[in-house]
């Protein structure tokens, strides 16, 4: 066992030399190898600091562009069956995504194969997404939902082949990998059979197949199946690039949200009305996008995905229903802000209700958040401050029972506007240092953070001297809204050069 056991940390110390060897090489095609991986209970990563790459988000751009155009088509047809073709529809594209966000975030090198992959499934999926408007077609009617899933199938299966192919090389992987895609062949059986049935039938077997493979690839990569094979070496997340894809990603999509607003002059030429709506739609774009962004608001945080396998599943899912709804509610924002008159009904009731399940999420998302601030540290608590995203969900829920000629476009945005916005504007506030925070601690007067000895020409002068303690703040109830000297102007002169101090330190820390 002992001789096994070096053996193995042997070939471990020849493959990391490997890495560091050919990393800053050129080739055409590289060995696979895993950027992070567990052995036993050890985390192993690569050191090179990572970011989401040019091609990753050019591959999120196809496929937001596709999420799109299945939005456009529920909001052309908005009934509960073109509510249930988007979701059908999405679910796969998303699943396609997420493959190809695991070989990115675990494998990613950059060679000439791993490219071409992104290439051969792009063009799966804009495939896909020509046909996937028309699934509700019979073989007799067309071929959309042949093609439709036919394309699904080139680009899970081309997925598929590579992750195979990489399990020769890559022992961390190589059972959660051949288990998932045997049970992903299982599946695409399923999917055959949607194309020679009716399409309820299809339906029901569609939803079947996605749920049995979402579930199969978050089951082979649990703890729990990693303890039934009793696996000493894992797969493992790059926490760190996880979360800057998935910021990308969100950004991506609320730039699809008002592209949709924008795209095609919707609002009319001239200042109006028209142009008021898309205004207003930019508030609600802008205000989702920084209370993702601000996440709990919270100091200190232990992330989902950090915290167990439990949290970090309903962190990774949370993303599904945000996304799937923020692209409906912005192609019909689009209809809202058009220069019609009367909106169908049932538009504003994907829109009301997209804006629902969009904010439930992002109320999710930063509930789950574990905070680690101190009491007081704050000025309110997490709960009170996300408050306002389940106050503005279920307000607005109920907003399509008025008629439209009590409830006009101008008001129905206007409303959503304000609550965004104003939900945005309560986190900024109730996220401000509390009692307890840096600002209001007692400090020395000769001392302040970040700063060893005050300035020469600071202490030559009382008056400056005290300007700058006055950063020591007294708590009145409530938080400092204003950095103290924030329109005290500088008067100082650009061609004179002022004196420094001789610390070195001091002078760097007063540049930061």
């Amino acid at each position: 066992m002992e001789q096994r056991d070096n053996k193995h940390r042997e070939r471990e110390r020849i493959d990391a030399h490997a890495r560091r060897t050919h990393r800053e090489r050129r080739y055409l095609f590289r060995r696979p190898r895993p950027l992070q991986y567990f052995r036993g209970g050890v985390l192993i990563r690569d050191t090179t600091e990572r970011t989401s790459q040019r091609l990753e988000l050019f591959f999120d751009l196809t496929f937001v562009g596709l999420i799109s155009v299945l939005a456009k088509e529920c909001v052309r047809h908005p009934d509960g069956a073109g509510l249930a073709k988007y979701i059908l529809t999405f679910l796969p594209a998303f699943m396609v995504w997420t493959y190809v966000r695991e070989i990115m975030d675990s494998f990613w090198n950059d060679d000439l194969q791993q490219r071409m992959l992104i290439l051969v499934v792009m063009a799966a999926l804009v495939v896909y997404g020509n046909n996937a408007t028309s699934v509700e077609q019979d073989r007799s009617e067309g071929p959309g939902r042949s093609t439709a899933v036919a394309a699904y199938l080139v680009a899970t299966g081309t997925v598929g082949g590579v992750f195979l192919w990489y399990s020769f090389f890559v022992k961390a992987w190589r059972i959660q990998v051949r288990a998932h895609w045997v049970f992903a062949a299982v599946f695409m059986g399923l999917w055959i059979a949607s194309i020679f049935v009716n399409v309820h039938q299809a339906a029901a077997i569609a939803s079947v197949a996605i749920c049995l493979e979402y579930c199969a690839w978050l089951y082979v990569y649990s703890p729990a199946f990693k303890n039934l094979m009793h696996l000493q070496y894992s797969s493992a997340l790059s926490i760190e690039h996880e979360l800057d894809r998935f910021n990308d990603f969100f950004t991506l999509v609320m730039g699809e949200f008002l592209f949709s607003s924008i795209s095609g002059q919707p609002a009319g030429l001239g200042v109006h009305e028209g142009v008021g709506r898309a205004v207003l739609s930019l508030v609600i774009a802008f205000s989702f996008q920084l209370l993702y962004i601000g996440g709990s608001g919270c100091k200190k945080i232990l992330h989902p995905i950090r915290k167990s396998a439990a949290s970090a599943i309903a962190w990774l899912n949370l993303h599904i229903p945000l996304v799937m709804s923020l692209t409906l509610v912005g192609d019909a924002s689009a209809e809202l802000v058009s220069e019609n008159v009367d909106v169908e009904s049932g538009v504003r009731w994907i829109f009301c209700g997209g804006y629902t399940v969009a904010m439930l999420s992002l109320w999710a998302l930063a509930y789950i958040d574990t905070s680690r601030d101190e009491p007081g540290e704050v000025w309110f608590p997490k709960d009170a401050r996300i408050g306002g995203r389940l106050v503005s969900a279920i307000i607005v829920v109920f907003l399509p029972l008025t008629s439209q000629e009590t409830l006009s476009s101008n008001k129905l945005l206007g409303i959503i506007a304000a609550l965004s916005f104003g939900t945005f504007l309560w986190e900024s506030v109730s996220s401000l240092d509390g009692p307890n925070g840096p600002a209001y601690q007692p400090r020395d007067e000769g001392s302040s953070p970040g700063m060893s000895t005050p300035p020469n020409a600071v202490a030559a002068d009382p008056g400056k001297r005290a300007e700058m303690w006055a950063a020591t703040l007294q708590w009145r109830g409530y938080p400092c809204f204003a950095e103290p000297g924030l329109y005290v102007p500088d008067r100082t002169h650009q061609r004179q050069l002022e004196p420094t101090t001789s610390n070195d330190d001091t002078e760097k820390q007063l540049v930061e």
